[in-house]
């Protein structure tokens, strides 16, 4: 770690750079900030803290290096550098991404937005190389600054957060051979997912739908079913999703509109349903398997 300070007559700004592990997520980091402070009557006011690197860049040009490379590994390697590069490269352009990635808009215009093809760039472009470069140095330049040699305490290859597998390797480049990341390929797996993606759509309209009929012939049936007995529904509802019949579901406040049924009415009601009538003994009248039957408001309590 390394402390740097400059202080005008009115204004000071207190630098802190790091490389290591505070968040505890098993690899060292780069990670520059600042606090500024404003001088009123005398006293040092607070200002801005934080990740404030244009004013970090303004009275210390010099650490440059470690803006550059704030928040990425001791390899120089950017948090999450494929999942966040190929993020910014579809929703930012190229641009973005050679600004997150720390490389020209020429070679981020080369990088697929496949994550396989994506990552193997990476290491075939010599970005990871140059990457490890700029990173050696920064090490070099805030052993320097703070005179304390950088020990990582991690095995090298086990924290790695990029690595590229001789698998991994021979698969992309096997795809390659076979024009997978061709513009003709890629135009031909877009189209095929849009058409699947439309099917799926539509089979999910059908779904919801039959779904919907489903639990209206149901509710139909169900209706018709006490409608044949009782000579009304009033005050009864069918829950089709509990598969539950509900008699005096109005809350009592709403209900001097609607028929009170007595607790002797609906005990006669579920006393007179048989096992037949889980049958489709009328294609518009049953009940169905497993129903069941509640009282809920006892309005003469």
């Amino acid at each position: 770690m390394h402390i740097a300070t400059k202080e005008t007559s009115k204004k000071r700004i207190v630098v802190e750079i790091r490389l290591d592990d505070e968040c505890h997520n098993g690899h060292c980091d780069f990670a520059i900030t600042g606090e500024t402070y404003i001088k009123e009557n005398g006293r040092w006011i607070h200002n801005e803290g934080g990740r404030i690197h244009d004013t970090i860049l303004k009275y210390f040009p010099e650490f440059k290096d470690f803006v550059t490379l704030h928040l990425s590994d001791c390899h120089g390697v950017p948090m999450y550098a494929v999942e966040n590069g190929i993020y910014w490269l579809k929703e930012g352009g190229a641009e973005k991404a050679a600004e997150y990635l720390h490389i020209s808009k020429a070679e981020a215009m080369q990088l697929s937005a496949d994550k396989r093809y994506f990552k193997y760039q990476l290491f075939k472009m010599g970005i990871v190389d140059r990457w490890q470069k700029a990173a050696d140095a920064a090490i070099k330049h805030l052993e320097e600054l703070s005179g304390d040699t950088f020990v990582n305490p991690y095995n090298p290859e086990e924290e790695r957060t990029l690595t590229l597998t001789d698998e991994e390797c021979q698969e992309v480049e096997t795809l390659l051979a076979q024009g997978y990341w061709e513009k003709e390929a890629i135009a031909e797996r877009e189209e095929k997912a849009r058409i699947e993606k439309l099917c799926k759509d539509r089979n999910n309209i059908v779904a919801r739908y039959d779904k919907v009929m489903q639990e209206a012939v149901l509710d139909k049936a169900v209706s018709l079913y006490i409608f044949d007995r009782l000579g009304t529904v009033d005050n009864i509802i069918y829950y089709t999703h509990k598969n539950t019949v509900v008699f005096n579901h109005t809350e009592e406040r709403f209900a001097h509109y609607c028929k009170h049924w007595t607790r002797e009415e609906f005990q006669a009601f579920v006393d007179s349903v048989s096992e037949d009538d889980h049958s489709d003994w009328d294609d518009e009248v049953f009940l169905p398997e497993g129903i069941k039957f509640e009282f809920q408001y006892d309005y003469a309590k």
